[in-house]
């Protein structure tokens, strides 16, 4: 009778220890879970795939966010691109560009292309125009993900029609493949 009321209390005792242990893992892998987006958010990384789990604070947001800001961005770019045709050697105006180029390079790679060729065919825009702000935000790519550069210039040259551009936007020894484009002087 000792013996399994002993037992018991071990089992018990040993039950109580590992459900402890557990929620203590748990609680500590949720707040690294936060960490985790929290930092992926200010480094402007897109946290839309990961689903709301259960204790979040926050509520996971909807999916198609992505793509109204996007939308707001292109459409940001084009009146910026508009107001730089009418007001050239404006330096507010040409920081702003910058800084809405830079914004525009933390996008990924799929959101970038569509920038691009939604800013290529906007025929409100002049030629001109079109032709800097691409070579611009690529410029920008450039620096921080050549790889991204690299290839949006490949897909830029075959699906945009970009090749005729080529020699105005690039130094022409810019080959695919490379790392670097030389930057713009307003651009830091």
């Amino acid at each position: 009778m000792k013996i399994s009321l002993t037992l018991s209390v071990i089992i018990l005792a040993v039950g109580f220890w590992l459900g402890a242990t557990q929620h203590h893992k748990l609680s500590d892998l949720r707040s690294n879970h936060q960490k985790s987006l929290s930092i992926a958010e200010k480094m402007g990384v897109s946290t839309d795939f990961v689903d709301q789990k259960a204790g979040d604070k926050e509520p996971r947001r909807p999916r198609d966010q992505t793509t109204v800001d996007l939308k707001a961005l292109i459409s940001k770019f084009t009146a910026l691109a508009k107001e730089l045709v009418t007001s050239e050697d404006d330096p507010r105006l040409e920081k702003r560009t910058a800084e809405l180029i830079k914004q525009i390079g933390r996008l990924g790679q799929g959101d970038l292309s569509k920038v691009l060729k939604t800013l290529w065919e906007d025929e409100s825009l002049t030629l001109e125009s079109r032709r800097n702000l691409i070579a611009d935000t690529l410029m920008v790519l450039s620096a921080n993900k050549p790889a991204t550069a690299v290839a949006l210039f490949a897909e830029s040259s075959k699906s945009l029609e970009f090749d005729d551009i080529t020699n105005l936007s690039f130094p022409r020894h810019w080959q695919v493949g490379q790392n670097s484009i030389p930057s713009r002087p307003w651009i830091g």
